[in-house]
């Protein structure tokens, strides 16, 4: 936390290095004019250590929240970090949220940028076809496939060409990855 000479916190900030992330705010040749303002504005600088990046991550966010810093742009406006859910119901699709509830679904994260978490799951949709549309799913072989079965991007649960089992198989290695 870097406070203003009142002790107000002007920044809430993490780092695996704290001397090469605190020095980084001092160069003032590679500085932006924010970061300038924001170095010229500190005289204090207070740590909290925690046991992994994940707690460094839910710290930095409460801290944010509470403190809304002036020089912290990210998580200010109440935004949280991304979550990768999947629900539970027979035939989950693969979701990002930002609000991790007790749902009994599974969640996975959290995540520092939500670009990686789509690009990652615009991967896993190449190369494991589960379902992206929503509602619910009663397979029947009555239904017809979507465009995307066709495609060769979903494996149409709804039309019944896949079990319940094998495809919690499938998102079983999603998971994994």
């Amino acid at each position: 936390l870097m406070h203003d000479q009142e002790g107000t916190v002007l920044y809430v900030g993490k780092a695996k290095s704290l001397k090469k992330r605190v020095a980084s705010y001092f160069r003032t040749n590679y500085a932006s004019p924010r970061l300038r303002k924001l170095a010229e504005s500190i005289r204090d600088i207070s740590i909290i250590r925690t046991e992994s990046e994940m707690e460094a991550l839910i710290v930095e966010a409460r801290l944010i929240k509470k403190y809304q810093p002036k020089f912290n742009v990210e998580l200010k406006m109440g935004e949280r970090y991304p979550y990768v859910k999947i629900p539970r119901e027979p035939f989950p699709r693969i979701v990002i949220t930002r609000h991790k509830e007790e749902d009994g679904a599974q969640y996975i994260g959290p995540f520092t940028r939500v670009g990686e978490v789509r690009a990652l799951l615009h991967l896993v949709e190449r190369f494991f076809p589960l379902r992206s549309c929503a509602g619910k799913i009663t397979p029947s072989r009555e239904n017809r496939p979507c465009i995307k079965y066709h495609v060769g991007k979903c494996l149409a649960p709804c039309a019944g060409h896949i079990s319940v089992q094998e495809y919690n198989r499938m998102l079983a290695h999603v998971v994994l990855l």
